[in-house]
């Protein structure tokens, strides 16, 4: 462009909004040249008897100004990579403390926002190189704790090259030796390894661990053998690792230390201190191999946003100092948020603080809770999810009392009965604990506590609360005090009680504890001392699983219709009822076999089989024949046949005489 007797470099789609802005109504393109054209050309500094150089950066927008901007290689990262890409110096004429130091010559001592921008308007005025001026608004980064303008600097720094020595390939190589939980943590891990850029590791800080390096006085030679950090290594287990910010140079280095390149005796100490997650990376050296003796740690847990810090800092410091990785187990978990899945913030009020939750529901609801989610990834908490959670705890907790009530008077030591002496259903249920057991087992190693909050609560609610207990308690009620068929039940409660409360100790605590502490017989002083239970070999037993199986798929049917007749009003109460099953052949022998527990099986007083003319079990619901027994409220033709105790049936009457 000329304008006046004067030319400019100006981006077509600038030029009017800059002529403009200058004031200037008479101007004329005198050429237009693709940017590409002007790369490399010399311009005279506006203001310092110096040449600069026209360079290409592609964030430089066409929103304001010229579209031909000043870079500060030294004051910002875009800038200084364009810098680095044309081998401009990294000029960085700011101190730490925002003042211009000698650097940029006449502004010396002039802070970069308080005097230094008026400073340099007024320089660029008075040597007629400033056309205009505007004030524009546009973000800036702020410091998020003071609130003030960020001033980017760039200064000397230490740095580890995570390639030296292929140290990032052994990192990679070693990730296979790491079980991960969930398993998508290591690919986590491993694309923060791939894509890592060299650690910086000194920090400008105030406060934190010294990088124990020193400065000759005389040529700049940095200081660092492994003579020297030893002496700070010795004198830090000595006076702390503060010393080296209280003493002088001269008290850490050997005496009569000499500079190795120019033989100077005057050093000053590196203030800069090292990033914190060096130390926390060195926790698997500092903490678990020397006040432990071991190395690698079992296991690191921590949040999901450590693939980038803790996990990975400690990958680096492991791998690096003792070829390997510092953990073999590594769990990676999700973030606590509020019922709206909304981050918990103080400022937002939306905290939920366990203190709290305890007051109100008690520590083993908040464990339990803890334990119901899959913490893998982020976890919701709100009054409606500990309401359900409570309800699940008061499910368990009453299975607890419910069995224990009825071992009371159980002695393991003379009243157990032998596996194979046990009822055929106190034999199903066992096998429904072992497959417990050893699902929880699993679920446990796998650090999955969701499935194991999941498939206790099942087992509780479906396979005893639902089913086993149910069914049980006629037995357990009516039945002569020492029958077998009292005993029999006892010892299946005893067993399954026992395994529940181990297997539920590492989650609801205090609970387990209670309920062990009243469960019959010798054992270990605590259920926290107690071995995990394993499951009894010959409690496993497919064919009777199998068995049990189509019965119970018959028993649905039968429920289903009671609570149909029921509903309907044809019956009061189940027990108040006879059931006419009708079965094709290929059940009718079987279940035929199971006739004398079948009523107790569907908690009725009577059933009757028939043999169905299809292929379809269906089901009919009667009256009962008899009278309903005192004792144990069946319907029964047996009430009346004793003289001495005409209202019992045959069954009570054995167990009272």
């Amino acid at each position: 462009m000329d304008v006046d007797d004067s030319r400019y470099v100006i981006a077509a789609e600038l030029v009017g909004k800059t002529m403009q802005a200058m004031g200037k109504a008479n101007y004329c393109v005198a050429k237009t040249v693709k940017g590409s054209d002007l790369e490399g050309m010399v311009f005279k500094h506006p203001i310092f008897d110096r040449d600069s150089v026209l360079v290409h950066a592609n964030y430089v927008t066409l929103e304001d100004g010229t579209g031909v901007v000043h870079t500060a290689p030294g004051h910002g990262r875009e800038d200084f990579e364009t810098g680095q890409r044309y081998g401009l110096e990294p000029l960085n004429p700011v101190d730490a403390r925002g003042y211009y130091t000698k650097d940029a010559h006449e502004f010396e001592g002039l802070h970069i926002i308080r005097e230094g921008n008026q400073a340099v308007l007024d320089k660029l005025t008075e040597l007629g190189n400033l056309l205009a001026r505007e004030d524009i608004t546009h973000s800036y980064p702020h410091c998020w704790r003071c609130h003030k303008p960020v001033v980017f600097r760039t200064t000397v720094q230490w740095f580890m090259n995570l390639d030296h020595n292929g140290l990032r390939q052994k990192m990679l190589d070693a990730l296979s030796s790491i079980d991960w939980y969930p398993d998508e943590a290591e690919n986590r891990l491993r694309a923060m390894l791939e894509n890592s850029p060299d650690w910086c590791l000194s920090r400008q800080r105030s406060w934190g661990v010294a990088i124990p390096v020193y400065f000759c006085k005389g040529c700049g030679e940095p200081i660092m053998t492994e003579e020297t950090i030893n002496r700070v290594y010795e004198d830090s287990l000595e006076n702390g690792s503060d010393s080296w910010f209280e003493k002088d140079a001269k008290e850490l280095l050997p005496p009569g230390y000499k500079c190795p390149k120019c033989g100077g005796s005057d050093f000053e100490k590196e203030t800069d201190v090292l990033d914190v997650w060096f130390d926390s990376g060195s926790s698997s050296r500092a903490v678990v191999e020397r006040r432990l003796d071991t190395y690698p740690a079992d296991m690191y847990v921590e949040g999901s946003d450590q693939h980038r810090g803790w996990f990975n800092k400690s990958m680096v410091v492991g791998v690096a100092t003792k070829g390997q990785p510092p953990f073999r187990h590594l769990v990676s978990h999700g973030f606590m948020l509020d019922s709206e899945g909304k981050a918990m913030s103080k400022s937002i009020g939306n905290v939920v603080a366990p203190q709290n939750v305890i007051k109100h529901v008690g520590a083993d609801v908040l464990r339990l809770f803890v334990s119901s989610a899959n913490y893998f990834e982020d976890v919701r908490i709100g009054d409606e999810i500990l309401t359900r959670v409570t309800d699940a705890y008061r499910r368990m907790r009453n299975t607890f009392r419910y069995m224990l009530g009825n071992i009371s008077d159980f002695d393991p030591a003379k009243d157990k009965v032998e596996y194979s002496k046990l009822l055929e259903i106190d034999r199903y249920v066992l096998h429904k604990t072992a497959e417990l057991i050893n699902q929880v087992d699993a679920f446990y190693a796998a650090n999955e506590f969701h499935k194991v909050y999941h498939s206790i609560h099942n087992f509780c609610a479906v396979d005893l609360s639902s089913l086993y207990l149910d069914i049980l308690k006629d037995r357990l009620y009516a039945s002569a005090q020492d029958s077998i068929e009292r005993r029999s039940a006892q010892t299946a409660l005893y067993e399954i009680l026992s395994a529940l409360t181990r297997m539920l100790a590492p989650i609801i605590s205090h609970t387990a504890e209670e309920a062990w502490q009243e469960i019959p017989g010798e054992k270990e002083e605590s259920v926290l001392l107690a071995s995990f239970p394993q499951a009894h070999p010959e409690w496993v037993d497919e064919e009777l699983n199998a068995r049990w199986s189509k019965i119970l798929e018959v028993r649905d049917k039968v429920l289903l219709t009671l609570e149909e007749a029921r509903q309907s009003g044809r019956i009061g109460k189940p027990l108040e009822s006879r059931v006419k099953l009708a079965v094709p052949d290929s059940l009718y022998d079987f279940l035929g076999s199971y006739k004398d527990v079948l009523p107790s099986i569907f908690i009725v007083s009577q059933v009757e089989l028939v043999k169905a003319t299809g292929d379809e079990v269906t089901v009919d619901i009667e009256s009962p024949v008899g009278a309903k027994c005192e004792r144990c409220w069946l319907v029964l033709e047996s009430v009346g046949r004793h003289e001495d105790h005409p209202g019992l049936c045959d069954r009570c009457y054995a167990a009272i005489s």
